[in-house]
């Protein structure tokens, strides 16, 4: 089962300044006044002229908004008062811009919080008590404001394809609203239906002895089209009561 950890938050596009990036909030340990929390910005980049030593050019310009002006920023900052202690990692691929590709980029900063030592503890929750949440995501839009520059010479965009009309190698999966009966389509890379046909294909072989049989939906697709959905019923075994319902979600992740 493909799944995402509940102490993750993926950010709204209309919370962010520049919606071509993705941003993802999140802790290691427990979302309850967690210590150190962690911010990952990721986009697909590729320049737009031909550009000498380009990798060293984007690395420096990355690594001179994180290791320079968001280090000034964090100086005095109320939520993560342990400027020095953080940590601040990009991740650019060795052979960036072969075969003149788009290349996956991300940012990741880690982050100590007041919770170390403050008596006032916050937690990470984008619903309610939002404050440090919503401090990571200011903190992540500075970056975003920050890399507008850089895109004087590379083009930014949130994935490898320029949005879903490129329907190219896209499998087509219709979503019905449940409340307005109103059909939309959904596309996704082969690759996340391939994987989803082959987790249903495994709860078959896994399931189909004895009294342990199961029963999948067809592959369906969520509202937002950001994932495939797979609805499982495991029939019940002799002398259980209820059979065991459940779904897998296969979330669309930039793919390399």
């Amino acid at each position: 089962m493909i799944k995402r950890t509940a102490r993750e938050i993926i950010v709204k596009e209309e919370l962010l300044k520049n919606k071509q990036i993705n941003v993802r909030v999140g802790t290691v340990e427990n979302r309850d006044f967690p210590q150190t929390v962690y911010i990952n910005i990721s986009f697909w980049i590729k320049p737009k002229t031909n550009i000498d030593n380009v990798r060293e050019v984007l690395e420096l310009k990355l690594k001179n908004i994180l290791n320079g002006k968001l280090i000034n920023v964090l100086k005095d900052n109320y939520f993560f008062p342990f400027e020095k202690q953080n940590i601040y990692i990009c991740n650019i691929p060795e052979n960036f811009n072969y075969n003149d590709k788009s290349n996956f980029i991300s940012l990741e900063i880690y982050l100590h919080t007041l919770n170390i030592k403050s008596e006032k503890k916050f937690s990470l929750n984008a619903k309610k008590n939002t404050e440090l949440f919503e401090e990571c995501v200011k903190i992540s839009n500075f970056i975003i404001n920050e890399l507008e520059i850089t895109e004087q010479s590379f083009s930014i965009t949130k994935s490898s394809k320029k949005g879903n009309k490129n329907v190219l190698n896209m499998k087509k999966i219709e979503y019905t609203d449940e409340n307005t009966f109103e059909i939309t389509d959904q596309y996704f890379e082969e690759f996340h239906y391939e994987l989803a046909e082959n987790i249903k294909s495994d709860i078959h072989d896994k399931y189909q002895i004895g009294w342990k049989i199961a029963k999948t939906t067809d592959i369906l697709s969520n509202k937002d089209g950001n994932k495939l959905i797979i609805g499982v019923i495991k029939n019940r075994k002799e002398g259980e009561i209820n059979a065991e319902k459940y779904k897998i979600t296969i979330e669309k992740i930039a793919n390399e």
